[in-house]
């Protein structure tokens, strides 16, 4: 049974048009009732948040335990009394930063690497260099074992160009002036050993960093790939011209709404769009004069929608709402306003626009398309009985 709604509503100001690209992307960001999952892009930063936290809590708690356990001992280096707490205070702010502003984590992996890693490099050389073998062995060989954990946490947090020049810094920075001591016959009160051990860690830390660029590079590769689907599903799923949900992405929100009807009885309600004449409006302003009326259409679409609403183009110069939760009045009240919003907007092309709007709901047992069979009925319902104006598809 056809039957035609009719109301009055207040004027919709008009709008600018430099404005309508952003009322557009606004609207269209609304118009999901359920939150968009996350984009792979957006889950793999989350998880580098996450393992930076986790990086800086591990290092408090190491230092925690080192600086109490090598005092206690007494084998801490007379450096290490100092540096350590430092080092504690230093990491307990960068992790108090991190939970205080997660939106600037650069600041955390350029200070918290650059500290790690002066730290490290400082103080192998005060053991090579300002202390005698049998009590400086210890740091040594404790803070070069630490030294690889500099160069990962730099991979996993920053860029690889990033990375890889903090990583060539903190080799350089080690292994050039023992090196060049060395080479010029100081540093004899290590004994032969110092030169073989020496060039043993430069290349084992050389063939680490190494490995460490192929994982980086791996994983470069695998954010590049992501950044590509996520462009692809982008504009799977989007109207290249209004900015909108395409059929696509309206058919995927209307399947689901569906489904979740029929399994628990809920409201829902589906508006077909069609903008009267459109023909003759291409014809006295050209497609480009088409073009910008959908575009101004879908603002001023969008304006009237809840944040549960999912709307989109479906095709042409018809529209599609999907209104889940909403009952027949409710729908009829939302259809109404609506079309009272594009009849009293002005169009930059100086004429006045109007639609027509069919209108259903769903019952037990509807499919998407039968849902889309009555709402298109009540479409041109419209069409036959005048357009500019609201029609019912009810069941008989």
């Amino acid at each position: 049974m056809l039957g035609v709604y009719s109301q009055s509503h207040g004027t919709l100001p008009h709008t600018p048009r430099t404005l309508l690209p952003v009322l557009v992307c606004q609207e269209t960001a609304r118009m999901s009732s359920v939150p968009s999952p996350a984009s792979p892009l957006e889950t793999m930063a989350q998880r580098e948040l996450t393992i930076t936290r986790r990086l800086l809590w591990a290092g408090i708690s190491a230092l925690s335990v080192l600086w109490p356990l090598e005092a206690v001992t007494g084998v801490i280096a007379t450096w290490d009394r100092w540096l350590y707490p430092l080092m504690l205070v230093v990491f307990t702010g960068l992790a108090l930063w991190l939970r205080r502003s997660p939106d600037k984590p650069q600041v955390v992996y350029l200070i918290g690497g650059a500290m790690l890693n002066t730290y490290l490099v400082a103080a192998a050389l005060m053991a090579i260099f300002t202390g005698d073998p049998q009590s400086s062995i210890f740091p040594l060989v404790t803070t070069t074992h630490w030294m690889p954990l500099g160069y990962a946490a730099a991979f996993v947090v920053m860029a690889r160009r990033a990375s890889l020049i903090l990583a060539g810094l903190t080799m350089a920075a080690l292994f050039v002036p023992v090196g060049v001591a060395i080479a010029m016959g100081h540093l004899t009160v290590w004994g032969p050993q110092l030169p073989v051990l020496t060039a043993n860690l430069a290349l084992a830390h050389g063939v680490f960093i190494l490995g460490l660029i192929s994982i980086a590079s791996l994983r470069n590769g695998y954010i590049r790939s992501q950044e590509r689907i996520a462009v692809m599903e982008t504009l799977a799923s989007t109207d290249m011209l209004t900015s909108m949900p395409n059929r696509r992405a309206l058919t995927q929100q209307l399947q689901s709404h569906v489904a979740l009807a029929n399994r628990h009885a809920q409201t829902l309600s589906v508006l077909m769009l069609d903008i009267d004449h459109f023909k003759v409006i291409n014809d006295q302003y050209g497609h480009a004069g088409g073009d910008d009326v959908l575009r101004e259409l879908s603002a001023v679409l969008g304006s009237q929608l809840r944040a549960s609403d999912h709307a989109g183009r479906w095709g042409g110069e018809e529209f599609l709402v999907v209104a889940p939760g909403v009952g027949l009045p409710g729908a009829m009240d939302l259809a109404e306003r609506i079309r009272a919003a594009v009849e009293q907007y002005r169009f930059s092309h100086g004429q006045q626009v109007t639609v027509s709007v069919g209108v259903t709901d769903f019952r037990p047992g509807d499919t998407m398309d039968t849902l889309l069979r009555r709402a298109d009925a009540a479409l041109y319902g419209a069409k036959r009985q005048g357009r500019n104006q609201v029609t019912l598809q009810a069941l008989p």
